[in-house]
């Protein structure tokens, strides 16, 4: 896991973004992609995401997602071991304060 705190908050139209966070994990998956090693699926690699971004003090905004090919031809390619891995970036960003362009006038 990779993250930076900006030492100053960036504008967007969407808020403050506060840091960026980069998770990457790799498995070594065995018989044609059916036994994982350690499981890097989408929901175990956002639990890791998630945390993180909060403790910067935001909401996640996804930017990139990759993941490896797991089916078809590429199992037929892991007829022993095969090394497959997810990915996941996302900003960490404030909503916008109320009476600033984006944000919100309505009382909460």
């Amino acid at each position: 896991m990779q993250s930076t705190l900006y030492p100053t908050p960036l504008d967007s139209p969407s808020g403050k973004v506060n840091g960026i966070v980069q998770v990457n994990r790799a498995t070594l998956t065995l018989f044609f992609d059916l036994i994982d090693v350690t499981k890097i699926d989408w929901d175990t690699t956002t639990q890791l995401l998630l945390p993180e971004v909060a403790v910067m003090g935001g909401k996640p905004q996804i930017v990139s997602a990759r993941t490896s090919p797991r089916g078809g031809w590429w199992a037929l390619l892991c007829f022993l071991a095969c090394v497959n891995s997810t990915e996941l970036t996302a900003l960490a960003v404030s909503p916008p304060e109320a009476g600033t362009p984006g944000g919100s006038t309505a009382p909460p």
